[in-house]
């Protein structure tokens, strides 16, 4: 969980996925709460791994788009044609 405070820190758009080991409730739910998309178990299904970095890039897509959108529309208010 250090390194993803570190990511969260230094790259606040990046979306983590968290892969371990030595899964608990407490460790998934600290992880959430400091940024992480989602938690995977090791050795992950290949098929649930792609399938939450599909998940977390549409999400993150969705994200810029709705900042542009929110952008674009900021400045159209304040220089109207």
């Amino acid at each position: 969980l250090q390194v993803l405070d570190s990511i969260k820190r230094d790259f606040p758009n990046v979306m983590v996925v968290l892969l371990t080991g030595h899964p608990t409730a407490d460790t998934a739910l600290q992880g959430m709460k400091q940024g992480a998309f989602d938690y995977v178990i090791k050795p992950p299904d290949v098929d649930e791994l792609t399938k939450t970095i599909r998940d977390a890039y549409l999400y993150r897509e969705d994200r810029i788009a709705e900042q542009q959108q929110n952008t674009i529309k900021e400045i159209r208010e304040r220089y109207p044609e």
